[in-house]
């Protein structure tokens, strides 16, 4: 909090969905910020709100409309990270009063965008193209354009994040556990495509700073902005998975040709990421932090099973 009145009060942050792994991040960098969190459960385990970096969480859900307007009310910005059809952004924008918020920042999902246009580094047009992500993809952009649309009429700001897929370290239920339970059983793991790919992976870290930051960003220049988060030069799916392997402690033979997508998908999917990195430049982008990730994640799940 702020120690007199002649300091500036630091705005404060709303996250909805801030026991995820996404929001557990963001309570990690949120030093000097007042977080504010809610969620449909309550912390795992003896975890306050306070060890998890936010000064309040709230328990509800997001289409108790009553208690989401008194949750977010304080807020001079939103951060929504589980809105995943129209229900949920309704709700939040029925709770959006005059005193309320004046910018949101949407966690999406590069599944909105065609797959074809995900190695096209100057595709700008994919806003208007056909959806190749299926039913995931489909109502992650339908948040996104109904929330455009909404807040934008409303003289406020929103900006989304199209978001890879996001390796957490502290994630015990990750997909890629399926690679540790193949690994034990044969002593091979067979990969997507020839292995050779590179699939857009982030990690938690990363997200969470450009959600934050965004969030955090004084500039109101854009009232809609799209940011997307990837790197361009991601590791080699089989770089990621002898990582993984590698924190377990596992030793396996890795080949191609799994049939369907599997952990991992059997495309490269590589997006130009020059704006969001010009706009937050202390994120790490080196494929060595990504790799770092997921030694730790394998190091979080050997003991399972």
């Amino acid at each position: 909090m702020s120690q007199g009145s002649s300091q500036p009060q630091s705005p404060i942050i709303a996250v909805i969905g801030a026991t995820g792994r996404v929001g557990r991040a963001i309570g990690r960098l949120g030093d000097g910020v007042h977080l504010i969190g809610c969620a449909r459960h309550e912390p795992t385990g003896e975890e306050s709100a306070s060890d998890l970096g936010y000064e309040q969480m709230h328990v509800l859900s997001r289409l108790d409309r009553s208690r989401l307007t008194e949750f977010i009310a304080p807020a001079s910005a939103v951060i929504d990270l589980c809105a995943f059809g129209a229900q949920d952004i309704e709700s939040l924008n029925a709770s959006v009063d005059v005193g309320g918020p004046r910018h949101l920042v949407i966690a999406s999902s590069l599944a909105e965008r065609p797959l074809e246009s995900w190695a096209d580094e100057e595709h700008e047009t994919w806003d208007d193209e056909p959806i190749s992500g299926g039913e995931y993809g489909q109502g992650k952009r339908l948040v996104r354009q109904i929330a455009e649309r909404y807040w934008l009429e409303a003289g406020r700001s929103v900006t989304t994040v199209l978001l890879p897929q996001i390796v957490a370290p502290d994630d015990a239920h990750a997909a890629e556990l399926a690679y540790l339970r193949e690994a034990r059983s044969s002593g091979m793991v067979t990969l997507s495509g020839s292995g050779e790919q590179r699939p857009c992976v982030a990690t938690t870290a990363q997200a969470a700073a450009a959600l934050l930051g965004l969030a955090l960003s004084t500039e109101a220049s854009e009232s809609v902005a799209r940011y997307q988060l990837a790197p361009r030069a991601s590791p080699k799916l089989s770089e990621l998975v002898e990582a993984l392997l590698q924190g377990a402690q596992v030793k396996a033979r890795l080949q191609g040709g799994r049939s369907g997508r599997g952990p991992h998908s059997g495309a490269s999917e590589v997006v130009d990421a020059a704006r969001l990195r010009a706009r937050i430049p202390q994120l790490d982008w080196s494929q060595s932090s990504v790799l770092r990730a997921y030694v730790e994640l394998g190091q979080r799940l050997s003991d399972i099973d």
